[in-house]
């Protein structure tokens, strides 16, 4: 007689959760979050309504045992270890185990889900290298490996991802120089902050629409045009980047925010955007080495909202045009720190904090004395002559 029984799930994607379960301690399971749902009395794939919660299976053709296709743990602390019995989900294609407290490094069999497109693994306790196997999930779009402990270098095989569209590793401890990255040509979203990067900044895919590398060791000069059309934000602070700031980065298609703060850049290239398309809102280039006179090209970009240049060397007078466009659209101006003279345009007097938030202190200006922009003090006259 035909048995009509509905096929059951894969007896070892059932060891494979049990294994994943025995692996975290039992005090870091809270009631009714998902992994305390988990009762391996039942089967998985056949009471994915109040048992088993957080797990969704493919729907099997004809008699065949079902799969588990998605695992995703409900960012309740969890603690423990990954099991390897991980690899044993060969059907996988959405993995989140995101803010918990897995610990160690991951399991070579980890490299099995070949068939993954989402991987979650943020803000866990992870430590170890990348393998270069990593490769193997030649499916994979989405990669968040954030706020972990993993050491060393993105392996030379980790361009080989094509189908990645976004990837942070931020908030880790990898190091060495960055391979180049223009081969990953659906990447829209590259977050590479606070690690120990180290060299240049690296080829980059064109499809970009944010770019994090702030925090690490980066330097050299940044190259004079940038083949970015569709990058929207960019953030460079905190690196060793020197030479000059170019024209050319200001004026990339779709930019609106630019973060090159603290880092040892000596100059910014901005010419006149009179009549030009423009669409940079945000401009950080504090905290650098720029020893020059404010550039009256920044005035000109019509699009632009908040400028900070302090805690650099700009010198001379402050342009009338920046008084201007401070009255109009301008809605942060923070030029403090630097060593400014003569007299503050007369528009800036009128200006309200409701206005413009910014700052003109510590420099060398003639400064009204209770004017909110010039809270602070100006520097005193013999550390400008000696500027000067």
């Amino acid at each position: 007689m035909p048995n009509f029984a509905l096929p059951k799930t894969l007896d070892s994607d059932i060891e494979a959760l049990r294994s994943l379960k025995n692996g975290i301690d039992p005090y870091s399971i809270p009631p009714t979050t998902f992994l305390d749902t988990w009762d391996f009395s039942v089967d998985p794939c056949e009471n994915t309504g109040s048992h088993f919660v957080g797990i969704l299976c493919d729907i099997p053709s004809g008699n065949t045992s079902q799969r588990i296709v998605a695992l995703d743990l409900n960012s309740m602390g969890y603690d423990g270890f990954l099991s390897p019995s991980i690899g044993s989900l060969t059907e996988l294609t959405f993995l989140d185990l995101s803010k918990n407290r897995f610990r160690g490094p991951l399991p070579e069999s980890f490299t099995r889900l070949t068939k993954i497109t989402t991987l979650s693994l943020s803000e866990n306790i992870f430590t170890g290298y990348i393998p270069s196997e990593i490769t193997n999930l030649r499916w994979l779009q989405y990669l968040d490996l954030s706020k972990n402990n993993f050491i060393g270098t993105l392996p030379p095989t980790f361009v080989d991802l094509r189908q990645l569209t976004h990837v942070d590793v931020s908030y880790n401890l990898f190091f060495s120089n960055l391979p180049d990255l223009d081969a990953l040509w659906q990447l829209t979203s590259l977050a590479l902050d606070h690690n120990h990067f180290e060299g240049g900044l690296p080829r980059l895919p064109s499809n970009l629409r944010t770019l994090s590398l702030n925090n690490n060791l980066l330097s050299g000069r940044l190259p004079p045009t940038m083949r970015l059309p569709h990058l929207e934000a960019l953030d460079l602070s905190n690196n060793q980047f020197t030479g000059t700031i170019g024209w050319g980065l200001l004026l990339l298609p779709s930019i609106r925010r630019i973060n090159l703060s603290f880092n040892l850049f000596t100059s910014i290239e901005v010419f006149n955007a009179t009549n030009m398309t423009t669409t940079l809102e945000e401009l950080d280039a504090s905290h650098n080495r720029i020893q020059m006179h404010l550039p009256l090209g920044l005035a000109t970009i019509e699009s632009m909202l908040s400028i900070h240049l302090e805690g650099n060397s700009f010198v001379g007078r402050i342009p009338p045009e920046y008084g201007a466009r401070a009255m109009n659209s301008w809605r942060q101006l923070f030029l403090n720190d630097n060593y400014l003279e003569g007299s503050v345009p007369s528009e800036f007097k009128n200006l309200q904090r409701e206005k413009l938030n910014g700052s003109l202190a510590s420099n060398c200006l003639v400064c009204r004395n209770g004017h909110y922009l010039c809270e602070g003090r100006q520097r005193p006259s013999s550390e400008c002559h000696r500027h000067g």
